[in-house]
């Protein structure tokens, strides 16, 4: 169990961190904060639309290709899917160029056109490593992952000499994507049937579209607030909360670094109803254990790197990054809920609460933005996590028949919220630390107590 944790885990955590790195080192290569503004306009806009285009498949292989008696035909359909979703893109696209020149700020052509190449080629990457997690083939799985993430870093970084911002991270990323497409084709291909089943679409699109709405509504949470800014006041604000962000919201390339390995475990414990929950409290745990480990380091070297690397323009990030790494902590208490609900198949509250905390994000972010500028914006952002996780929460203990005092994760998700709050509300230095140290102590020595047992359980 352990070996293949570390393995995702390192092998995850590596492409994410070549990821975190085009974003953290652009500001080296772009002085403008407007320019390095514009590339954080369009990752939110290459979120947004591989969320809503990969119609949720991603998890229904996750969910069933393992159990499938037609794994062949799931594949194809799913792959299918994947590429007809795009149709209605390219109608807004065209619908949308008669009658302005830009989306959301950035240029139909060349960059949305780019970009729809992006969302295409990095859907159907993302269903085929979705397979190798089911099918537990580590080394593969990271050789793909890294291999992108790194080629992809590489590219970016050499094209930004001749290209603005924008495009080099476009190209870069395109370029990236087809060439690990074509190295796994012939994979692909032995592993599809390509036929038609009306009955498996409809499962599969019933299973997967709370997944869009929720995904989606999810990547509004995350980057609904950069449009809100460039809006506001400007693509230099975007800019500085963009770098902000990149440095806060990192914890979360460790919480899916370990979901690469728990969530289908998690799922193949259908049968085993106690043991998917105790697995589900050692993951959120373990979360929040390596999160503010996370957290202590990026305040401590914060102010080094602003002074050595990124200059005065960045300054400003010095208040958001803590409420940046406070909502992110938030996750693993919403995590833990997503697979319990995706285990009892009650997805739909999903789509629901994600729907209900994109809606109090935008209103948090119209009202405090105008107010208090960028740290507005990150306040907005801790808020509606909050409202997300609280509504999850309720309703993946309400549906699925889980008892409140069998939860053995409890008291680290009380701490943790006391904890968020407090790096909120209370922003001194010293405080920040205090939670982090504390919250590491906590969950470090909950884990020890934890641990022994479900390695038991699981040998049995």
């Amino acid at each position: 169990m352990f070996k293949k944790l570390l393995t995702y885990g390192f092998g995850e955590s590596v492409a994410r961190g070549f990821n975190w790195l085009i974003l953290a080192l652009l500001p080296l290569f772009t002085t403008d904060p407007g320019e390095y503004g514009m590339v954080g306009l369009i990752v939110a806009l290459e979120g947004i639309g591989m969320s809503i285009f990969m119609a949720g498949q991603d998890r229904s292989v996750l969910r069933y290709y393992f159990h499938d008696k037609r794994p062949a035909l799931l594949l194809f359909t799913v792959y299918v899917l994947c590429v007809i979703a795009l149709i209605p893109l390219w109608m807004g696209i065209g619908a949308g160029s008669l009658f302005t020149d830009t989306l959301a700020g950035i240029p139909y052509f060349p960059h949305i056109l780019l970009l729809v190449g992006v969302i295409l080629f990095m859907n159907l990457n993302k269903v085929y490593l979705s397979v190798l997690r089911v099918e537990e083939v580590p080394r593969k799985y990271v050789s793909l992952r890294v291999g992108f993430a790194g080629l992809k870093l590489v590219l970016v970084l050499a094209l930004i000499t001749n290209l603005s911002g924008g495009l080099a991270y476009l190209a870069g990323v395109l370029i990236a994507s087809v060439i690990i497409f074509a190295i796994t084709l012939p994979q692909i291909s032995k592993r599809v049937e390509a036929s038609f089943d009306g009955a498996l679409v409809k499962r599969l699109w019933i299973f997967g579209w709370p997944f869009m709405f929720h995904v989606m509504g999810g990547n509004v949470l995350t980057f609904a607030d950069r449009f809100m800014l460039e809006w506001y006041l400007d693509l230099s604000a975007v800019g500085a909360y963009t770098l902000a962000y990149t440095l806060g919201g990192a914890v979360s390339f460790i919480y899916a670094a370990m979901s690469i390995y728990f969530e289908p475990l998690i799922y193949k414990k259908t049968e085993e109803p106690d043991l998917a929950e105790k697995l589900m409290g050692l993951y959120s745990t373990a979360c929040i254990l390596f999160g503010a480990l996370w957290g202590l380091g990026i305040l401590v070297a914060l102010p080094f790197l602003i002074d050595q690397f990124w200059g005065e323009a960045y300054e400003s990030i010095k208040t958001i990054v803590p409420i940046i790494l406070a909502a992110h902590l938030l996750m693993p208490i919403y995590l833990q809920a997503n697979y319990r609900l995706t285990l009892h198949e009650q997805t739909r509250i999903l789509a629901t609460g994600t729907v209900i905390a994109a809606v109090a994000n935008i209103v948090c972010n119209i009202i405090l933005i105008p107010e208090r500028g960028a740290e507005g914006a990150a306040i907005a952002t801790f808020l509606s996590l909050l409202v997300l996780c609280g509504i999850v929460f309720f309703f993946s203990m309400k549906y699925t028949g889980v008892k409140w005092r069998t939860l053995k994760s409890i008291p680290v998700l009380v701490i943790t919220l006391i904890g968020t709050f407090s790096l909120v509300f209370v922003p001194l230095p010293w405080m920040a630390v205090a939670v982090f140290v504390g919250l590491i102590v906590f969950t470090a020595i909950h884990l020890v107590n934890a641990s022994p047992r479900l390695v038991a359980y699981l040998k049995r």
